[in-house]
């Protein structure tokens, strides 16, 4: 099972974003795909066949509040089955069942507030879904969180809000898929940059 998840910024904005978009998902074998904040209110079905390509998807969305948040997921119905959706203020999640063998799991799609006041609320959302299942799960997305201080270039963190992300961690037995590449996942693409 391959999952790509995309940031916003390829999906909205100019021609050559989009563009961009689209040449990252023909390029890769991907069997489901999970964007975030996707700043759309809804999908035509031309925009997801050109995501989807030759291939015969499943998708599901939540639309944007205003100019922010919005999600979108797709899965590839030749490996697996939709045979439930669900979704909250910040999370969309579809149960899967694999074609090849009947294997049956969660897949969530989940973007946290970017502001500190609802981190809290967000990860009782999430700490609660998990919990109400016996399936297993994978989980990706966009937190806004850190576990760690090192994980921001600056020492602005909240600990509070950083013990909190790592409890919830904890409670529901989830195990991080440690990445590789670039120390930092975001930036505010200023001088200074905010990483």
């Amino acid at each position: 099972m391959v999952l790509l998840k995309l940031e916003k910024q390829l999906l909205i904005g100019n021609a050559a974003r989009r563009k961009q978009l689209l040449e990252l998902v023909s390029s890769h074998n991907f069997d489901c795909i999970c964007l975030q904040e996707t700043i759309k209110a809804s999908f035509r079905q031309r925009e997801l066949q050109r995501f989807a390509g030759q291939r015969d998807m499943y998708w599901g969305w939540l639309p944007c509040i205003g100019h922010s948040g919005g999600m979108l997921m797709g899965v590839d119905k030749e490996v697996a089955q939709v045979t439930e959706e669900d979704h909250g203020v910040y999370f969309q999640s579809m149960k899967l069942t694999m074609k090849a063998d009947g294997f049956e799991w969660l897949l969530f799609n989940i973007y946290g507030s970017a502001h500190d006041e609802r981190k809290r609320e967000f990860l009782e959302e999430i700490q609660l879904k998990i919990l109400e299942t016996d399936l297993p799960l994978i989980i990706g997305g966009d937190f806004n969180l850190v576990r760690k201080v090192e994980e921001k270039l600056s020492s602005n963190v909240d600990v509070g809000l950083l013990d909190a992300f790592n409890e919830m961690i904890n409670a529901t037995t989830l195990r991080e898929l440690h990445r590789f590449g670039s120390r930092y996942t975001w930036s505010n693409k200023q001088t200074p940059p905010l990483l």
